[in-house]
């Protein structure tokens, strides 16, 4: 028996023989794998986010005249603000009222329902704290909302910023008033 002995390839007119043979295990594993990433797609949920950034101005009047009582870290009032407006009855309230995740409606709890909502809420703080002029001027965050319409998600990014600024209000209220109602007690 005589074994076909083969030889490498030399030169570039060996390699365009190469692909002209082969062409089929080049081509069509990439139009499946095309085929299937578009199939893919076409099949995955359509998401779209809505942002807005809430700016917190610090006070107004020189620290010389009158002392504050307000707690003027973005972070910390952000922390202590978030941990209220994602609490489980806002976000429920925010659920039934714009009608999200009705296919997750009956099937999860209320507080899987309040969870699922919070994995497509983000709220970051975008002051950079190395710059001390920001930390004299106040701060800002940022509130994101992902939903399955533009509309959804721009009115449930809306109805959070007014939660947000709201209990900023109350907070920023009850730090200044706390030690007053404690004195006249």
């Amino acid at each position: 028996m005589n074994a076909i002995r083969h030889r490498p390839p030399s030169g570039l007119a060996d390699y365009r023989d190469i692909v002209r043979r082969r062409w089929p295990w080049v081509v069509l594993p990439a139009l499946l794998i095309a085929g299937g990433g578009i199939m893919a797609i076409r099949h995955l949920p359509k998401l779209y986010q809505s942002e807005t950034m809430i700016l917190v101005e610090a006070q107004k009047v020189p620290t010389s005249f009158v002392q504050s009582t307000v707690n003027e870290n973005t972070d910390e009032l952000l922390q202590e603000i978030s941990e209220e407006i994602l609490s489980r009855t806002h976000l429920l309230a925010i659920i039934h009222k714009y009608g999200l995740y009705p296919k997750l409606n009956g099937v999860l709890t209320e507080r899987q329902l309040a969870a699922r909502m919070r994995q497509d809420i983000t709220v970051k703080n975008i002051t950079d704290p190395t710059d001390p002029s920001q930390a004299h001027n106040g701060g800002a965050f940022q509130i994101a909302y992902q939903g399955t319409t533009p509309r959804q998600a721009q009115e449930v990014t809306r109805d959070l910023a007014g939660l947000f600024i709201t209990e900023n209000f109350a907070v920023r209220h009850q730090q200044a008033h706390g030690p007053l109602q404690f004195s006249n007690s």
